[in-house]
């Protein structure tokens, strides 16, 4: 939530809208709340980290939504980060990754909306 208060204050629109992504209704009713705030939603972007089973039905959960939504124009496209950003909680001195790269490769893959899914580091 800080961050998208951050983005406002930035003059950019901006929305913090978390829901159970284990409860349809809870999902249904976010996304009626996304296009209230935000308009019509043409891009999903949703960080999450855990171990290899939960990145495993994340990256299923990818695919399943990329090609159910791509009729709406909404395009769904997951950036793998195979390593550590630099100066994040998870930078333990050995992290290779500039935050800047990663931000580089979800811009090319929403630009192209050609690949769902891409691996990086």
């Amino acid at each position: 939530m800080a961050g998208a208060k951050a983005l406002a204050a930035k003059g950019i629109k901006a929305a913090a809208l978390p829901a159970d992504l284990g409860d349809p209704a809870s999902v249904k009713a976010m996304i009626a709340k996304v296009r209230a705030a935000l308009r019509p939603i043409t891009v999903v972007q949703w960080n999450a980290m855990g171990v290899s089973i939960a990145n495993s039905a994340k990256h299923e959960l990818v695919g399943l939504l990329a090609e159910k939504l791509k009729a709406d124009n909404v395009y769904v496209g997951e950036v793998v980060v195979m390593g550590a950003a630099k100066g994040t909680a998870f930078d333990n001195g050995t992290a290779t990754l500039e935050a800047k790269t990663i931000a580089a490769k979800f811009r090319v893959i929403y630009t192209a909306r050609s690949e769902t899914s891409v691996n990086l580091g």
